[in-house]
């Protein structure tokens, strides 16, 4: 009746903290999910740890779609301020 790290947890649970924990359970499929996210994450920071560096090659395009959010994060808070200064020109006329 629950995950296993929760099982001792529930024990020290009231009854209706226990039927509430019970009742929003994640799915199976969505604990499939979870565990298989979890494999890669943990194989991800395995490979970082005793991988050493990465790919050069693989951190050239991932530098270039940060620095293309960025410009997109400074154009959208351009356009707010212009947006903005245009509101409040609005009202004081």
């Amino acid at each position: 009746a629950g995950r296993k790290s929760d099982r001792g947890e529930t024990v020290k649970m009231c009854p209706q903290q226990r039927a509430r924990l019970q009742a929003y359970e994640a799915s199976k499929d969505a604990q499939k999910w979870m565990a298989a996210a979890g494999a890669r994450a943990r194989v991800h920071l395995t490979k970082q740890k005793f991988g050493g560096t990465c790919n050069p090659s693989s951190a050239a395009p991932v530098s270039d779609r940060q620095k293309q959010i960025i410009a997109q994060l400074k154009a959208t808070e351009a356009r707010n301020r212009v947006r903005n200064l245009r509101l409040r020109y609005e009202r004081i006329r």
